[in-house]
Formats: structure tokens, C-alpha cells, sequence
């Protein structure tokens, strides 16, 4: 039970710290939004040609926060068995027929935890 509370503490960190870091991206953008226009005004562009001085923080904005490489994302695991991915390799040459079914037993109980 203390291991199971220490873990939903951890996803509460996690979850405070993912909104932490929304409200800094939200903040960003609105930042990044009035200087835009500012350089607008400022800068010489038409219809055909401008320049962009900002293009590196430009490109380094982020567009999905829910990104693999973002390491603010945190998936909810909260029993010890989630972090096993469905997929996950195993070596099955050399196992007796008991251990064949134990696997196959484990891998449809993560499917139904899965679908679940």
C-alpha cells in the first residue's frame, strides 16, 4: 500500500509539473506572439518578401507537447507491471511447455489490461 501511495505521489508531481511547464510554453507563445507583431511593425516586409531574424527560436518551439523526446511527459504508470510494453522481445527457444503458457498467460492479461 506505501508503494502504491508513493507512486500516486509521483504521478501528482509529475502531472503539477507537466502543467507547470504548459503555463511557461502558454507564456512563451504569448511572449513570442507580441514581439512577432512588434517586428512586423518594425521590420520591412510586404506581400512577396520577408525576413524572419527570430528563425532559430522559431524552429525550436514546441508544437506537441505530448511528444516522445519531450521530458516533461510522464505517462500515468502507477502499477508495477505498466511499464512492460506489449511488444516487448522475449527469448523463447529452449522453454518447456509450462513456461510457453505462463508467457502466453502473462502476455493476454496485459492485453486485457490493455483494452482496459
Amino acid at each position: 500500500m506505501k508503494d502504491v501511495k508513493g507512486r500516486i505521489a509521483t504521478l501528482l508531481h509529475q502531472e503539477l509539473e507537466a502543467l507547470r511547464f504548459e503555463e511557461q510554453l502558454k507564456d512563451e507563445e504569448r511572449s513570442r506572439l507580441q514581439q512577432e507583431v512588434y517586428q512586423e511593425v518594425k521590420t520591412r516586409s510586404n506581400f512577396y518578401f520577408s525576413i524572419d531574424e527570430n528563425k532559430k527560436s522559431t524552429n525550436l518551439r514546441v508544437y506537441n507537447k505530448k511528444a516522445p523526446g519531450n521530458h516533461h511527459r510522464h505517462p500515468s504508470i502507477a502499477l508495477p507491471h505498466e511499464h512492460v510494453h506489449v511488444t516487448h522481445w522475449l527469448e523463447t527457444e529452449g522453454l518447456t511447455e509450462d513456461k510457453m503458457f505462463e508467457i502466453y498467460g502473462l502476455y493476454s492479461h496485459l492485453i486485457d489490461l490493455h483494452i482496459s
